[in-house]
């Protein structure tokens, strides 16, 4: 009881504090350090508060983990408890931001705005509680536990970034003592709830406990961290989240809208899921990337639970871990598109197929109807085709097929299926009429197949670079599966996965469209035969040597793109890549990932660590290079111009049209419904650079990185008119 009052009593005055902080510290404070911007004071604190960044103390617990795992149960431990803090106190923090909507300083000093403002997290809009001072303190106290020689440094280290925060008027007094509580609470609570005796009294390796909390902060890392700090890209997330956002506006949550036309790509499930995120936390890349990112983590979870269940936890956890860390997937599994969600209910379908195979219980086939049910009310029939056709072959192969012909009818399956699906179909048709079937089914699903659509085309090999890339950093583990193929048709699991991954890949090789995500369809099995591939293996240095060959392939893109651009003469290609150079070099991409490759390889030369620790180890590293460096890199070069060109239009109110370019992510941002035509005289028009010279005396409103804002002179006979009247 006495433990329960203290705590109630630390969290009024902790209360108490931060109101009294609101009314009549917050604002002093922020306008006395403003006295010290550039000078020397200020520049030693904006290299301090780069240490609040979590990244560094997630791969730091990670490797220590890795390296004390057999060896010291505390240092391990503690490792895991870096490691997990960070990312639960992170995910606390911004949900909390995200929720309470408090106005940044900048915001303060520039338009004298204070205050909150509920669900609105534009990032001005995200101050409460800080981050950075979470993340301090967080690591401060593990590190602490770990080390208890020296905790009065590792709290001293922490409160000094803490507040650099408010030194740099990032954030607010009471935001970083808000931050600060969380980030220490979050770690002395796993301490006591989940570690305090595995870190003294027992080994970590055994435990499902310690599955999961690796396995979610890979999935924070993986799906979650950044997750709203690149702009949308075009064209796939920018037409997804314009006709989210038309949907929202229109209050038409039937037909969705792209331009103000119907946009018949793909069915309604995927936008109600953005439209109910932005009406939670506001229309902007976290709430429309969020749907997908939940949707990955329940993918992720019905990988690892189905993998456990059918081989071993071992199996279960390299699994898992290959998914989330290879390229392809980290980079899908939060797009503010369909295939998340799809790639999950593809999965437990899947799944509930081959467990019913198994099991021989009609809860299977009920939980596969549901799921090929929800992924046709996600991208149509395709959720359909994999499924039936990949059991049919399998049954067939098994000489099941009576038993596959009494799944595929069964009632009440059916009826599950068409309760999900029909309504929505139907209404869509009896809204839209022969155009949804035109444009749904024949262009978008059957049209295809048949032919490139959008001239997204490809030869017979297509997918061969796609997939050696796409599942990367585990590329090497595919080879031992390819060589033993023939031993594995012997296990029924196998020969189900192989079929799986196998007809995705030889249907999707001879359809006439060809898009590089449409073959993570089949990855899902893929990931479990190199997961048992991976203990056998025994080139343990090319585990290494393949993500690092890449990151320095990445590294040497400068020199690339110089050369390349030599021989270019399309003007639009020209600007991307000149500023694709200078933003490299600005931000010291070389350099960057020559150490992270040098880091990769690194890990091949210290001692003591398994085959399966190298690889999570320079995966995680691997995985984070791509999330915090070259995805924002390429949102800066592709889709920054479109963004402040949107948000200029906003604020200046603009009427605009698009042409000659598809950037449907400027409709976002404008929230405008732009035209796609040719301009005429005296509109503004947002277009490229390469069509610029086919416009009649333009003048440049905005123009970065071949995109360009121009507004056209009127003939000077109207103007006189104009004046007359």
């Amino acid at each position: 009881m006495s433990k329960t009052v203290s705590t109630i009593t630390g969290l009024i005055i902790l209360f108490l504090f931060c109101t009294a902080s609101y009314v009549w510290l917050d604002k002093p404070l922020i306008d006395f350090f403003l006295n010290y911007k550039e000078t020397a004071f200020h520049q030693t604190f904006k290299q301090i508060t780069k240490l609040g960044e979590s990244q560094w103390y997630l791969v730091g617990g990670l490797l220590l983990w890795l390296f004390y795992r057999k060896k010291d149960s505390l240092q391990a431990g503690g490792g895991l408890l870096l490691l997990t803090s960070v990312a639960v106190s992170g995910i606390a923090v911004n949900i909390l931001k995200s929720i309470l909507g408090r106005a940044r300083p900048r915001l303060y000093i520039h338009e004298q705005i204070y205050g909150f403002d509920f669900f609105h997290i534009e990032y001005a809009w995200l101050s409460f509680p800080s981050g950075h001072s979470a993340t301090a303190l967080g690591a401060a106290s593990a590190l602490a536990l770990i080390f208890p020689r020296y905790k009065t440094a590792f709290y001293t280290a922490g409160i000094i970034i803490a507040a650099s925060r408010i030194v740099l008027a990032e954030h607010y007094l009471s935001d970083i003592i808000v931050g600060s509580f969380l980030g220490l609470a979050t770690t002395l609570l796993l301490y006591q709830q989940h570690f305090r005796k595995t870190m003294h009294e027992q080994p970590l390796d055994n435990s499902l406990r310690g599955d999961i909390l690796i396995l979610g902060a890979l999935c924070f890392i993986s799906f979650f961290a950044g997750l709203g700090s690149v702009p949308l890209f075009d064209v796939d997330e920018g037409a997804f989240s314009e006709a989210t956002r038309e949907m929202l506006a229109s209050g038409n949550y039937l037909t969705t809208y792209l331009y103000g036309e119907p946009r018949f790509d793909k069915p309604i499930l995927t936008y109600w899921l953005q439209a109910l995120s932005a009406k939670l936390f506001g229309l902007d890349e976290f709430a429309l990337r969020l749907p997908s990112a939940l949707a990955s983590t329940g993918w992720t979870a019905a990988l690892y639970f189905f993998s456990r269940r059918m081989l071993d936890r071992r199996t279960a956890f390299i699994s898992t871990s290959l998914m989330m860390l290879s390229l392809q997937v980290t980079i899908i599994g939060k797009a503010a598109i369909a295939d998340a969600l799809l790639n999950c209910m593809l999965a437990v379908s899947m799944f509930a197929i081959f467990l019913y195979y198994r099991k021989r219980q009609t809860a299977y086939i009920l939980l596969a109807f549901t799921a090929i049910g929800l992924g046709t009310l996600t991208k149509g029939p395709v959720a359909i085709l994999i499924p039936l056709a990949v059991s049919f072959i399998f049954f067939f192969l098994q000489h099941e097929l009576r038993v596959w012909i009494r799944a595929v009818l069964n009632p009440r399956g059916i009826a599950l299926f068409t309760l999900i699906v029909l309504p929505w179909y139907t209404l869509e048709y009896l809204d839209q009429g022969m155009a949804f079937i035109e444009g749904f089914f024949l262009k978008h699903n059957i049209g295809r197949l048949s032919a490139p659509l959008e001239k997204h085309g490809g030869s017979l090999w297509y997918y061969i670079p796609v997939l050696f890339l796409g599942i990367s950093p585990s590329t090497v583990l595919l080879f031992p599966v390819l060589r033993k193929i023939r031993a594995l048709t012997a296990n029924p699991l196998n020969t189900y996965l192989l079929t799986w991954f196998g007809f995705v890949f030889i249907f999707f090789s001879l359809s006439g469209t060809k898009l590089p995500h449409y073959v993570i369809y089949g990855y899902t099995p893929l990931f479990i035969l190199m997961a048992q591939a991976l203990p056998g293996f025994r080139r343990e240095y090319l585990i290494t040597l393949w993500p690092a060959g890449v990151l320095f392939l990445l590294a040497a893109a400068p020199v690339v793109i110089h050369r390349i651009s030599k021989g270019v003469s399309d003007p639009y290609i020209i600007a991307v890549l000149e500023s694709a150079i200078a933003l490299m070099e600005s931000s010291g991409h070389t350099v960057i990932l020559s150490l992270a490759a040098a880091a990769i390889i690194g890990i091949s030369f210290i001692p003591g660590l398994s085959i399966l620790e190298r690889l999570i180890a320079s995966g995680t590293i691997f995985c984070m290079i791509i999330n915090f460096h070259i995805m924002p890199l390429a949102g800066k070069i592709m889709q920054e111009p479109v963004k402040e060109a949107a948000l200029i239009t906003k604020a200046q109110g603009y009427k605009v049209v698009m042409w000659k370019i598809n950037n449907p992510s400027f409709l976002v941002y404008s929230e405008t419904l732009t035209e796609r035509r040719k301009p005429e005289p005296g509109e503004i028009v947002l277009t490229s650079v390469k069509y610029l010279k086919r416009l009649p005396d333009p003048i440049i409103m905005y123009k970065k990185n071949g995109i360009v804002l121009a507004k056209l002179r009127e003939p000077a006979s109207q103007v006189g008119t104009q004046k007359a009247q």
